[in-house]
């Protein structure tokens, strides 16, 4: 007893904050809660797979789960379309039925990895952002950042110990995955190695949904909903897919599953060497030719489980990141603007092992419109990561010249400084990802679709610097609700137009030209030749624009420059006066 009570004081002791999270979530009700729905729904599964068991006194019959053969010219069997071939149950010597016991204990293997799958990513993100919105109504979360306690340790506690009751009935979980595991003749290191995805996929979506929690502010409580909604709307997708078989498009497409803990299971249903009609579900027969960079990375469990891992590591990393600047400070970005260039610099590595494929179902052109879509989101991602409000670019203003990490040059600062608008580090970020993927677009296509992709990825990044510059812009209002009129502004600005060319009923094949202005021109350089002129009109045009709205954005800091130092003397002359 003294023992343990030693250990209890050290693990509190470590970390505080999951010590007090566990404490107040580890109460006798919430116990036997947690246990009751736990075991439940594993009796409930097992007497679920029991009721899909032959009768052994119904030989004769097709079942899934049954090994036999019928007898030669047997045509008993009153409906073809149910017929079943190697599924006729049969009776041993002993009056038993044959019993296929190894895939029964597979698909209840596969059913209990779906129910944790979702239990823990669902339940777990939507238990954060409450406790963020619980904390917030109190107003208690102030008195943690507060804490002498590091960020890391205590969003940390926080991940480890809000979802304790959800860890504790998956827990309960184990003992019947792990045997059904075993049952199927799945490799106990393959069974671990799903556990680490598991882990690694917790790890990656608790702190997406920490930082979703720490951005939306009043609104963290319906954000709650929305992201527990959007994960289990993910997963159910996937599931459903992977139940069906994987299938791979030869495409970007083919990176999101490596976002979906379930992905592994396809290595574990191939170790038992079961028929792949058997098996039927998480089907990975298509992935042996699934490459990235030329390389068959998911031909064998070791890489292809390895690159799932380094996935979630990654990301799971940045969003760490990000966690510890915004939560000690909330008006601080959630990037610097060194961390973006190394997170592009990733992201851009990634993204294009993934389009150097020879796609089977997409031809180049539909492939590369899809690359556009992905960069817009991850632009737009950045623009939010980086681009500071209103009073730091005020601070920034003022204090520039008395900072500590100030820059010898005001080039240098836009491209560096923390506290410095991000348009310029947003246009370098979009520059890198574009001349890194400039060579893919002149190796890959075939020669006649080579200048249109490059003239779109050219328009494509000088409409993602203006969405950048107008993001900027509104975040410089004197409104309290600018990140929300920053968003609308964005979105508007990206939805907008192609909408209303297509109500319009301005075909692209026959008017291409206004196609160019919108944010994916490749659809208008996809389906007519443009002339040179017209090309060289809109990247003028857009250029063009970029010079306004970074002239207006300069009036604009010039403009609250002006206002503080009148505000200050103001102040100053009353105090004088009293």
């Amino acid at each position: 007893m003294k023992q343990f009570q030693k250990r209890l004081n050290w693990l509190a002791e470590s970390n505080p904050q999951w010590f007090r999270e566990v404490k107040g979530r580890l109460q006798p009700r919430n116990l036997v809660i947690a246990t009751f729905f736990s075991l439940a729904a594993q009796l409930l599964i097992i007497m679920g797979f029991r009721a899909q068991l032959p009768y052994a006194d119904e030989p004769g019959i097709f079942n899934r789960y049954c090994l036999g053969s019928p007898p030669p010219g047997w045509d008993g069997y009153q409906d073809p379309s149910r017929y079943i071939p190697n599924n006729y149950c049969n009776q041993d010597l002993l009056g038993n039925l044959v019993i296929n016991w190894q895939l029964w204990w597979l698909d209840m293997f596969l059913s209990l990895s779906v129910v944790m799958i979702v239990a823990l990513l669902v339940m777990g993100t939507y238990l954060l952002i409450a406790d963020l919105s619980r904390e917030e109504r109190r107003g208690t979360l102030n008195f943690i950042r507060m804490s002498p306690e590091s960020a890391k340790n205590i969003l940390l506690g926080k991940l480890l110990g809000v979802p304790i009751l959800v860890y504790l009935a998956v827990g309960l979980t184990l003992p019947l995955h792990l045997g059904a595991g075993l049952g199927a003749h799945i490799p106990f290191t393959l069974i671990l190695a799903f556990y680490a995805v598991l882990a690694a996929a917790c790890l990656f979506y608790y702190r997406l949904s920490q930082i979703v929690g720490l951005a939306a502010g009043v609104w963290v409580g319906l954000t709650g909903w929305v992201v527990a909604g959007a994960v289990w709307f993910f997963t159910t997708t996937m599931t459903a897919i992977a139940q069906s078989g994987f299938r791979i498009t030869h495409s970007l497409i083919d990176w999101i599953p490596m976002f979906y803990p379930g992905t592994a299971l396809m290595y574990l249903v191939d170790a038992t060497y079961l028929p792949i009609k058997t098996a039927k579900a998480f089907n990975g027969e298509q992935w042996i030719d699934l490459l990235w960079y030329g390389q068959p990375l998911w031909a064998n469990a070791l890489t292809g489980i390895g690159f799932i891992l380094l996935n979630y590591a990654l990301w799971s990393y940045w969003l760490g990141k990000g966690l510890e600047r915004c939560f000690r400070n909330p008006s601080a970005t959630l990037q610097s603007k060194k961390q973006s260039y190394i997170i592009s610099a990733c992201f851009v590595f990634i993204l294009t092992g993934f389009i150097l494929q020879q796609s089977r179902s997409w031809d180049y052109l539909e492939n590369f419109v899809l690359v556009q879509i992905t960069l817009i989101l991850f632009t737009v991602l950045l623009i939010a990561a980086t681009s500071p409000h209103r009073q730091t670019l005020q601070d920034w203003m003022r204090y520039r010249h008395q900072l500590p990490d100030r820059y010898p040059s005001l080039l240098k600062e836009l491209m560096f400084a923390e506290k410095s608008p991000a348009i310029l580090a947003i246009a370098l970020n979009i520059a890198m990802i574009t001349l890194y993927l400039i060579p893919t677009v002149l190796i890959l296509p075939p020669a006649d679709e080579k200048i249109p992709l490059l003239l779109s990825f050219i328009l494509g990044a000088n409409l993602l610097i203006i969405c950048a510059t107008i993001a900027q812009l509104v975040l410089l209002l004197p409104s309290p609700k600018r990140g929300l009129l920053a968003t609308v502004s964005v979105s508007s600005f990206i939805l907008l137009p192609p909408i209303f060319l297509g109500v319009s009923g301005i075909d692209p094949s026959s008017i291409p030209l206004p196609w160019l202005s919108t944010i994916l021109p490749l659809i208008g350089l996809k389906e007519s030749v443009i002339s040179g002129g017209g090309i060289l009109v809109s990247v003028l045009g857009q250029w063009t624009a970029i010079i306004l709205l970074n002239l207006q954005m300069t009036k604009q800091l010039k403009r609250l420059n002006t206002t503080r130092y009148d505000l200050k003397g103001l102040a100053e002359s009353n105090s004088a006066k009293s």
